[in-house]
């Protein structure tokens, strides 16, 4: 999935695009901002900001490890579409704001 979000950044670079929408499985839209290898809502450009870190991150088997952390600090998970693009990414959603899984594992580890 990883080499799949470096192209979308790599796309929205080219066209010197550094924002666009994101399509929710329930058609809603949501617009977001892509910064370096980042891609968030203007309102969580810190997601620490956004979202509550678990002391203790727990793993299960049966769930994605990045799925694992968005739920436990309050997020829900989701595939989204970016408007243009075929493929769908992984993002984190809580309260309308959101922040793609790798981001918010970065930003896990940053407060770790």
């Amino acid at each position: 999935m990883k080499w799949l979000k470096t192209f979308f950044i790599l796309t929205l670079s080219a066209y010197k695009a550094f924002g666009g929408n994101l399509t929710l499985p329930d058609a809603k839209m949501v617009t977001i901002k892509v910064e370096g290898n980042k891609i968030f809502t203007k309102e969580c450009k810190a997601p620490s900001n956004c979202f509550d870190f678990p002391k203790e991150l727990k793993f299960y088997s049966y769930q994605s490890p990045l799925f694992s952390l968005c739920y436990q600090s309050g997020g829900t998970p989701k595939f989204v579409k970016i408007d243009g693009k075929k493929h769908k990414i992984e993002f984190c959603f809580k309260n309308n704001k959101g922040v793609d899984l790798e981001t918010l594992m970065k930003a896990y580890k940053a407060y770790k």
